[in-house]
């Protein structure tokens, strides 16, 4: 058994900050929370943190471990075009441990080429790679000529939708991702029309669940958002209302279903996002302009939404380590405040990922997996740039900045 000794602990739950604790941990789970007991560091292995604030590990429930992160698309696709399957891999374990030291300590992958982030999902599970915990689905599924296609899971048809979704869980994958609209990274799609049909996809849906996994749909215009409402998808990614006019068409009987079904919609955060924020001296930005920008945002939660903060880390200037941006983001343009920023990034994840009984929250059974920030994020957001340490499965993962050595096995 282990010991965390906690300045003040943000458990995830909603509760009130509590102050001086002390964490038990025991096969990478929390046994106690308590500030009863007295342990002396001299027989017990503790880790001090009474001089921090410990929240839940934070869960980035979009992002793209094996794209480089460049100035523009056509950088980012020529880059990884031009990577080999080792390099591939390589470039994403680097990508997963930057999210790490970022805080980071579960990510879902919403596609790489081939199996690559599979095979980085089991070497870091069998601890030969020091990394976040990684739920993967392999290449999204798109249209020949479709968004994403130069991953490698093209399907045209219901037929081919479901003979590829098949293999890919076959493969391993944890999830289902398919490309239902265009997008902007892929030269020649339309990002505001779909690529399948309501019946195509609606049959994809039926037989991923029969297989016991999810799907999360790639759909930033109306059109696609619609589109998979209606065919019963887990998650619609981005799902900004965007359309051909360059403006919102929002949908209010969309959102209404979106409101009172199950589905989860991933608000992702990224770059160009994070761009129009102030500085840390609090000049520069134009919050006037994120705040246009994310205006469907705070509607759909205004309207009951049940929702996710993620980065969508991998595309264009947005770097994975720049996760407590993306939060900054919620607060600044969205208008969540600290702790439902927290949650939207911790226990709205692991809920709707079907992982709520082991992440999310720091509880009494649940996973040992938390950050540890010096201010109080509650009070600034911003605290969650400058991560003091992470604490992964009960054993520590990062210490002021740097990687610590994998358990193997």
């Amino acid at each position: 058994m282990n010991f965390a000794k906690v300045g003040g602990l943000i458990d995830g739950t909603g509760e009130a900050p509590r102050r001086d604790l002390l964490l038990a941990m025991n096969a990478g789970r929390i046994v106690d929370v308590t500030s009863d007991m007295v342990v002396d560091p001299a027989e017990r292995e503790v880790l001090d943190l009474s001089h921090c604030w410990v929240l839940p590990g934070l869960v980035d429930a979009h992002e793209h471990l094996a794209f480089e992160p460049s100035p523009d698309h056509a950088s980012a696709i020529a880059t990884l075009l031009g990577d080999t399957p080792e390099i591939a891999l390589l470039r994403a374990a680097q990508h997963a441990q930057q999210s790490l030291l970022a805080g980071v300590t579960t990510v879902r992958d919403c596609g790489g080429p081939c199996l690559t982030t599979l095979a980085l999902r089991d070497a870091i599970a069998k601890g030969m790679v020091t990394g976040p915990t990684v739920l993967a689905s392999g290449p999204a599924i798109t249209t020949t000529a479709g968004h994403l296609h130069f991953l490698g899971a093209t399907a045209d048809t219901a037929d081919e939708l479901v003979k590829q979704a098949r293999r890919l869980i076959e493969a391993g994958a944890d999830f289902i991702k398919v490309c239902l609209t265009g997008g902007n990274m892929t030269a020649g799609t339309n990002p505001y029309a779909c690529q399948y049909e309501l019946a195509d996809l609606a049959r994809l849906v039926k037989d991923v669940h029969r297989l016991g996994r999810q799907v999360a749909v790639h759909a930033h215009a109306t059109a696609g958002i619609k589109l998979a409402v209606r065919a019963g998808v887990d998650f619609v990614e981005h799902c900004s209302w965007a359309s051909a006019d360059g403006g919102s068409a929002y949908d209010e009987e969309t959102v209404r279903r979106l409101a009172d079904g199950p589905q989860y919609a991933t608000f992702t955060f990224v770059g160009i996002q994070r761009a129009l924020l102030p500085d840390a001296s609090g000049k520069g930005g134009d919050l006037a302009r994120l705040r246009e920008n994310l205006a469907v945002h705070r509607r759909m939660v205004a309207e009951g939404v049940k929702f996710s903060v993620a980065s969508d880390a991998g595309v264009r200037l947005t770097p994975f380590s720049g996760f407590a941006q993306t939060l900054e983001v919620a607060v600044r343009g969205a208008d969540l405040d600290p702790l439902a920023a927290i949650q939207a990034a911790t226990k709205a994840p692991a809920e709707a990922l079907g992982l709520g009984n082991t992440l999310g929250t720091l509880e009494v059974g649940k996973a040992a997996d938390f950050v540890a920030v010096v201010d109080n994020p509650l009070t600034d957001v911003r605290a969650l740039r400058h991560v003091e340490a992470v604490v992964k499965g009960g054993q520590l993962a990062v210490w002021q900045g740097r990687l610590q050595p994998a358990r193997f096995g």
